[in-house]
């Protein structure tokens, strides 16, 4: 569900890029976008709380919602890198925002599957 909800962001992302300079277009894309990341979101946090014991769930729900702050400055570095070298702000989107999107659907295919129960 993670990998497949990110892989269709990243293309709806990407079509909203790169398709037709129309609002109606652009909305729907994005929307789709958008909606195809609550899954993999919402899976990330079922399998955490379910996963791990509460002192671990707390620490990393609060890791991570720590690290939102600083990710998001983060995040804006290589679109900025990328624009300041001269690309275009839509092509520096679509490499470092669909492009990370897909990435991280690939990276979760490459996660190795355990068995219920080890």
């Amino acid at each position: 569900m993670i990998a497949f909800g990110w892989t269709v962001a990243a293309v709806m992302f990407t079509l909203m890029l790169l398709g037709p300079d129309n609002v109606g277009f652009v909305l729907v894309t994005y929307m789709i976008g958008l909606f195809s990341l609550l899954g993999p979101y919402a899976t990330l946090l079922v399998f955490q709380s379910e996963c791990y014991t509460t002192a671990c769930r707390a620490t990393g729900g609060a890791f991570a919602f720590a690290m939102s702050q600083p990710g998001a400055i983060l995040g804006g570095l290589p679109l900025s890198a990328l624009t300041g070298l001269g690309w275009g702000y839509g092509p520096a989107a679509l490499v470092v925002g669909a492009g990370a999107c897909l990435v991280s659907g690939v990276v979760m295919l490459a996660g190795r599957t355990v068995a219920a129960g080890a």
